[in-house]
């Protein structure tokens, strides 16, 4: 992690006890360096009980709330090569809230709480409801196609905001644990949702060969991009520890469920009693449920 700073314990096949020590970290190399950095305090206390070492230091708080400074803590372990460290082979990361009670956020947090809001609002709210406008809403013809364009462009305006705000806070959570698969689903459904999009734009006349097909992969891609953003928009919550961002979005899912099952329900029963009404039907006529755009 080019640029940090560590706080190593060393203890080589002598010792008695950890040394600790002060190291700054580049691209290719550790350097060790005399003095604590401005964040903590040299006041070092240590400890060796049953083979693990327990290390401490006392933080600064007014420097680690200075701009731009990271709040990403890595806790490591790894092998010596003569009295230099070499590569950990074991770490686990945490994220560091160390502002007290009445403090203003830090940068990073302000923008980690800008970037779960827009993918929410965007994935989570206005995304799903153009879809279910497209599927369920046909008898307000034309209103609902004017709906669906205008929920489906504010939720994709919304979702670029949001993959842009992710990719600056890359650098300050570099490191933690499930982050890069959070950012390459994030990835693969921005695209999914770009696709559809283009699809919108290039979309064939209705009397077209092809247009059932373009049909069949509009709305499945669509489908399944929401599926896949949900679960990115969970891993998100949980990789930030919000646990009323949970709440909050368990309950918007839910009542957008609860709604896909009472509409489909009714969707069904309209087509089969359709169905049943018409004498002029073929016995092997079934309704298409799949709407057209």
């Amino acid at each position: 992690m080019e640029g940090s700073v560590a706080l190593l314990a060393i203890m080589d096949a002598s010792s008695t006890s950890p040394t600790p020590s002060w190291w700054t970290l580049y691209s290719h190399s550790i350097s060790i360096i005399s003095d604590a950095p401005p964040s903590f305090s040299s006041n070092l206390t240590r400890q060796y009980s049953n083979g693990t070492v327990y290390i401490s230091a006392i933080v600064n708080i007014t420097a680690i709330l200075a701009p731009n400074t990271p709040d990403s803590l890595l806790f490591a372990s790894g092998p010596l090569s003569g009295s230099t460290p070499e590569q950990h082979s074991e770490y686990t990361s945490k994220v560091a809230n160390f502002a007290p009670a009445g403090t203003h956020l830090s940068t990073s947090d302000t923008n980690r709480g800008v970037h779960g809001f827009l993918n929410l609002a965007g994935w989570g709210v206005f995304l799903p409801i153009g879809a279910i406008i497209a599927r369920y809403c046909k008898v307000w013809d034309p209103t609902w196609f004017y709906l669906h364009i205008a929920f489906q462009m504010l939720g994709f305006i919304l979702i670029i905001a949001g993959l842009v705000t992710g990719f600056t806070l890359q650098d300050t959570y570099k490191g933690v644990s499930g982050l890069d698969s959070h950012r390459v689903l994030g990835i693969i459904v921005f695209i999914m949702a770009t696709l559809q999009i283009l699809a919108i734009v290039l979309r064939p006349k209705k009397d077209a060969k092809v247009r059932r097909y373009w049909n069949w992969y509009h709305h499945w891609v669509g489908r399944f991009a929401l599926v896949l953003a949900a679960v990115n928009l969970f891993v998100g919550i949980h990789l930030a520890k919000e646990n009323g961002w949970n709440v909050g979005y368990g309950i918007i899912l839910g009542l957008e469920i609860a709604s896909i099952v009472a509409l489909e329900t009714i969707f069904c029963i309209r087509g089969r009693n359709k169905e049943h009404s018409s004498p002029t039907m073929s016995p092997n006529f079934a309704p298409n449920y799949d709407n057209d755009v």
